[in-house]
Formats: structure tokens, C-alpha cells, sequence
């Protein structure tokens, strides 16, 4: 276990601040005395030389990349909103987990006699932190700091990352192109 870099394990937070704190000896030791044993086999996502997530064996992992380019595919109108005061984008990426934050400008349409433009949030972690989903609705208006105000016929779809992830695909789209 030697070159493993704490800060990239997926481990519970407490953990995490727990390891960090460690001598690197230490640390391995832990590791090595807590990760499961037996039979069960668990697989290891590495970036060069870091140990990015373990999982069981159940895990599926979907990356950031083909969820974006499905969305690419699908919903090529769609833009991020203006730029908040403090310069996000709608778009944020991590190490961990994937945040998009999407309008249609060209699609307002009336509803109730009132102007509504169609918006989804569109969220993954390809090291299984959090699920993979949409959320979409129509939207009047955002603040400069991306809240979403006036917000209605809000849908969310999310899946866990088991072996049918990828399933989680035609789902997101039919929400997309709904």
C-alpha cells in the first residue's frame, strides 16, 4: 500500500480526516486492517499513481463522460446560465462528483399566462459518492447566485451506481427530450 494518497479514497468523511492525520505508516495499517477480507472481491479505481475509490464488487461505475455526451446529444440547446457574481458557470467538476446546471434560452413558453423556459440539474460521481440523476422543471427567473426562483413541474430521476447504472441513461433522456 505504499503511495497510497488518503485524500482521493472515498472513505467517510470522519475517516478521511482521521487518515489525513496519520502518520503514513499508520494510515497503512489502519487500511490494511479495516478494508473487508475474505472472499469478496473489491475493485479500485486508480488515477496514476492514486487510489481514487474502492467499491464492492456490485459497484458500476458511470463516468462523467458518457453522461455528458449523451446530454451533448440529446439536449445540444441547452446553455449554462448567465455567470453568477462569484463566476460559476452551472458547470463544476471535482474529483469526486459532477454538477451540471442547464437552460434552454430560445424555449420559453406560457404557462398559466405567465413565461416559464425549460432548466434540468444533471448530477454523476464516477467514484460513487453520491447517484447519478436529473432534475428538471421550468424556471421564470435565477439570481446571480444560480437560485432558481418560481420553479415548476419539477421531475427527479436518480439511480445508485449497482449494475445497472448504465440503465440510468435512456431515463435521463427521455426526461431531457420530455
Amino acid at each position: 500500500m505504499t503511495g497510497l494518497s488518503v485524500n482521493s479514497v472515498v472513505w467517510p468523511e470522519s475517516i478521511k480526516l482521521t487518515l489525513n492525520r496519520l502518520r503514513i505508516e499508520t494510515a497503512v495499517q489502519a487500511l490494511t486492517e479495516t478494508l473487508p477480507r475474505g472472499r469478496k472481491p473489491l475493485q479500485v479505481l486508480t488515477a496514476d499513481d492514486r487510489v481514487r475509490s474502492v467499491h464492492g464488487a456490485s459497484y458500476t461505475r458511470l463516468y462523467n463522460s458518457e453522461l455528458l455526451d449523451m446530454v451533448r446529444d440529446r439536449a445540444g440547446d441547452f446553455v449554462p446560465p448567465q455567470k453568477g457574481f462569484n463566476g460559476a458557470t452551472g458547470l463544476y467538476a471535482g474529483e469526486q462528483d459532477m454538477f451540471c446546471f442547464l437552460i434552454d434560452p430560445t424555449g420559453w413558453v406560457e404557462i398559466g399566462g405567465e413565461s416559464f423556459a425549460p432548466r434540468f440539474f444533471l448530477w454523476n460521481s464516477e467514484v460513487g459518492r453520491r447517484t447519478v440523476g436529473i432534475e428538471t422543471f421550468w424556471f421564470q427567473s435565477i439570481c446571480s447566485n444560480h437560485i432558481v426562483w418560481d420553479a415548476m413541474e419539477v421531475t427527479t430521476f436518480s439511480r445508485k451506481h449497482t449494475a445497472n447504472v448504465h440503465d440510468a441513461l435512456p431515463e435521463i433522456t427521455g426526461l431531457l427530450v420530455s
